[in-house]
């Protein structure tokens, strides 16, 4: 492949661990909306957007209930949990030597602007990604993580032929796939399990500087 330019990051199970925050969230949503009601929520659901994770939770929600929840789980994690989380090891070492070897990053996330950005400020990293792409970065908001790389890439004439995606996830990969991106670099450490079918992994991300 051509020399690497750009770097497009996943972010959660990518290069951050945010499962203590979404799951302070989650609980006192369902705290506050079903009292006393038992449910099915564990960490290990944590990964799917947060419509998904709730219905996962419930036995077949009502409607009206899953946006009430997903209304108070917004409310808590945009506003206050979502800086309850960890980058992994040797993240933001790593990207400061990706970024001094002029290497374009950005970010395209399943995670809503207001949190996305939030985290990028609590890890001083906003002089770092040129870019971030959530689902709502348009008034339409966008249906798939493909559908936001498309609008990533085009938004910064990104030469997909100089770039790699790196995520942990399948809708990750997807992603890379459908818009023919050169490379995509599976973490093993993240959520999703993408790794197990991608042709090029790495155990820790301090490793992607070896691909680069």
């Amino acid at each position: 492949m051509a020399q690497i330019n750009s770097i497009i990051f996943d972010l959660d199970g990518t290069l951050i661990n945010s499962h203590p925050g979404i799951e302070i969230a989650i609980k006192a949503a369902l705290d506050e909306i079903l009292p006393g009601v038992e449910h099915n929520f564990s960490r290990n659901l944590i990964g799917p957007p947060i419509r998904k994770i709730l219905q996962n939770a419930l036995d077949n929600p009502s409607a009206e209930i899953l946006e009430l929840l997903i209304a108070k789980y917004r409310e808590i994690y945009d506003h206050s949990s979502c800086i309850d989380f960890s980058p992994y090891h040797g993240v933001v070492e790593t990207l400061d030597k990706i970024r001094t070897e002029g290497i374009k990053c950005f970010i395209v996330t399943n995670k809503p602007k207001l949190p996305t950005k939030k985290i990028i400020d609590f890890l001083g990293l906003n002089e770092t990604f040129l870019d971030l792409v959530s689902p709502d970065s348009i008034a339409s908001s966008f249906g798939s993580k493909i559908a936001s790389t498309k609008y990533l890439i085009g938004r910064n004439k990104i030469d997909i032929n100089s770039t790699i995606f790196v995520g942990d996830s399948d809708d990750d990969a997807e992603a890379s796939l459908h818009c023919n991106i050169s490379k995509f670099v599976a973490v093993e450490y993240g959520y999703g399990k993408a790794y197990k079918t991608a042709k090029v992994k790495i155990k820790k991300f301090g490793d992607l500087l070896e691909i680069i």
